[in-house]
């Protein structure tokens, strides 16, 4: 998943995503889409310009 906004590029590897059987794009659950925008605004916020990271699950406190 990518992120482009603003002055922030964000790339977040090994989201887990369902895959469309006919148009074969993928697409994420609710709490998954919360924590990528979680991740995106953080970075944002930070003033990260460029970042790569791998995708961790919610713990139970960030729910």
């Amino acid at each position: 998943m990518t992120f482009d906004e603003r002055d922030t590029v964000m790339v977040i590897r090994n989201v887990p995503a369902e895959v469309c059987g006919n148009c074969r794009e993928p697409y994420f659950d609710q709490l998954t889409t919360k924590r990528l925008l979680s991740l995106a605004e953080e970075a944002s916020k930070a003033g990260v310009k460029v970042e790569i990271r791998d995708y961790v699950e919610f713990t139970p406190a960030q729910r």
